[in-house]
């Protein structure tokens, strides 16, 4: 996520990998990402990331992290970690759209029906049903 000039590190609790479990399924519920097999990690990282998530779009497969020992000046509140939690989860929400930009063949037709896809979430997730 950031990065940070202090080389001390910090091991995360696991009442915080509890907090940004919490906060990144309250989220997923939000968005209604059902689709997708979630497996939350509470593991080793480079010290100077906080959290990830890395997604396979062809399986339909997530991980989102959170990192054992990270760099002491990270700020490990409850409010940064539902932070880092929100922010991982956009990542998934936009994850398809990331791998369409990334195919060297993509179709238009192909990226305006995701990004429709999105407009129709945001308009339930804001607007409602």
């Amino acid at each position: 996520m950031d990065r940070f000039k202090n080389g001390a590190t910090m091991k995360t609790t696991s009442r915080q990998f509890k907090v940004y479990r919490e906060a990144c399924q309250k989220w997923i519920d939000i968005f209604g990402l059902k689709t997708w097999r979630i497996t939350f990690r509470h593991i080793p990282m480079p010290v100077d990331v906080a959290a990830q998530c890395t997604w396979y779009t062809e399986s339909g497969t997530c991980y989102l992290d959170f990192n054992k020992e990270t760099n002491a000046e990270c700020d490990f509140s409850d409010k940064e970690i539902k932070r880092y939690a929100f922010h991982e989860v956009m990542h998934l929400v936009f994850g398809r759209v990331n791998t369409l930009a990334e195919c060297r063949y993509i179709q238009q037709e192909e990226l305006d029906q995701e990004v429709h896809a999105l407009i129709r979430l945001f308009e339930n997730v804001i607007l409602g049903d």
